[in-house]
């Protein structure tokens, strides 16, 4: 817990996907000196809990999987007392039991809490009710229905940000523009600061851009999320090697 907290920067259970994605690193853990992951491979383990986290692995089937998981990926080095953790053959197992090809939009739908916890830094546990942080549309959804855009386009990854429980429930359908900038209540309207590590274009607040927008955002959020946790289009080699061989 002290790996996920302070080197993947997770405080919820809430948004690591089911508290299963944690026994490979436990068994990982138990083997290691001192049971702490050696400075040189934290970044391979963070790489491997963040894709255990999105993408669910353990969601189904848990016992038989992370069993498999174990025997095929971990305990072939701990036997050689090998404490290097199997990045790549974790990549292809995760890949090849949940039909993944690369980390994409795709993959960060698949737990939509973390994707915004990792854009906004706002999945840590409240001491207050009115401050528990829910998923919001920032464009309503009511509207979009209205306006007949279709279900994918209204749950685009896109339209979603992080609001707290008291205000999302103020925002209502409020158009975006109203309820970010122009506000009747000047005090309420949200910082350009915000809206900017949010990675959300003030200018393009307008139902007319919404498609541009959501499309444009999605990209920005997948490239600042693969910074963040350190995964390269390069890390995902391995597949294609695989169906090479």
């Amino acid at each position: 817990m002290d790996f996920v907290s302070q080197h993947c920067w997770c405080l919820s259970s809430d948004i690591i996907g089911g508290y299963y994605n944690l026994v490979p690193f436990v068994h990982y853990l138990f083997h290691a000196k001192n049971h702490v992951v050696p400075n040189n491979q934290v970044g391979q383990v963070r790489k491997a809990f963040f894709l255990f986290a999105f993408i669910k692995p353990f969601s189904r089937h848990a016992d038989s999987r992370l069993r498999n998981y174990v025997n095929e990926c971990l305990n072939p080095l701990i036997k050689a007392k090998d404490i290097t953790f199997p990045f790549e053959k974790t990549v292809e197992w995760i890949c090849y039991k949940e039909n993944v090809k690369g980390f994409d939009e795709d993959v960060l739908r698949r737990n939509i809490l973390l994707s915004l916890h990792l854009i906004q830094g706002l999945g840590g546990k409240v001491k207050y009710d009115r401050n528990i942080p829910e998923i919001d549309h920032i464009f309503p959804k009511s509207t979009l229905f209205e306006q007949k855009f279709s279900e994918a386009e209204v749950n685009h990854i896109g339209n979603f940000w992080i609001l707290a429980q008291n205000k999302n429930r103020n925002k209502t359908d409020k158009h975006p523009k109203a309820y970010f900038l122009e506000n009747s209540q000047p005090a309420e309207n949200v910082s350009l600061s915000e809206m900017q590590k949010a990675l959300i274009d003030s200018k393009m607040l307008d139902f007319k851009m919404y498609r541009k927008f959501t499309r444009e955002r999605g990209v920005l959020m997948l490239s600042a999320i693969k910074k963040r946790v350190g995964l390269a289009d390069s890390d995902f080699n391995v597949l294609q090697k695989t169906d090479t061989e």
